[in-house]
């Protein structure tokens, strides 16, 4: 079983001349998929309320670019908190298990002047954090107010994968970050 996945993984990699017998007929070529070109985006933390646990990041491109907007399953999920304090790092993700009533996959567009201003509020409910998750009714992170400290350091990651909808729609995709020390 290992040997038939490592020849599986290697044909993509190398001809027949790894030794996976079997795997294709002698002379063809396996096609190379073109590589995508997905433009960049920035993300830009702007405020950040210690006692509140609440980050406000804006998001920007100098071109036109369309972003999953976060009431969908597309968009929903993709932020990712992580805070570094005395050498410890927490991780906060957005609930999976939010519910979501009607599910389109829609998106804002921005670019040149047209930013997305969103703020993630860590003690709003709907986030998770040591695989403990908070319904969005409920304040803190599994039971705890979660609070910024002088000299945390705080980083923001939005990341989408790559969906058929997300092709099918020209939508962006990729991870992108930002940090922030806490004065």
């Amino acid at each position: 079983m290992m040997k038939t996945v490592l020849c599986a993984g290697l044909l993509l990699l190398m001809s027949d001349s790894v030794g996976c017998r079997g795997s294709k007929p002698e002379n063809e070529t396996i096609p190379i998929p073109e590589l995508e070109t997905v433009p960049p985006i920035e993300l830009k933390i702007v405020r950040v309320a210690p006692q509140e646990g609440a980050i406000t990041v804006v998001t920007g491109s100098s071109s036109p670019v369309r972003l999953w907007k976060n009431s969908n399953g597309w968009g929903y999920v993709a932020w990712k908190i992580l805070r570094v304090r005395g050498g410890q790092i927490d991780t906060f993700y957005q609930n999976p298990f939010q519910l979501i009533t009607k599910n389109n996959p829609d998106f804002d567009t921005i670019g040149g002047d047209v930013r997305r201003e969103e703020t993630l509020h860590l003690n709003g409910g709907d986030w998770c954090s040591a695989g403990v998750c908070t319904p969005y009714f409920r304040q803190g992170v599994g039971g705890k107010t979660i609070t910024f400290e002088p000299r945390d350091l705080l980083i923001v990651l939005y990341d989408i994968p790559i969906t058929q909808e997300a092709r099918t729609r020209a939508v962006w995709y990729g991870a992108t970050g930002a940090s922030f020390t806490v004065k």
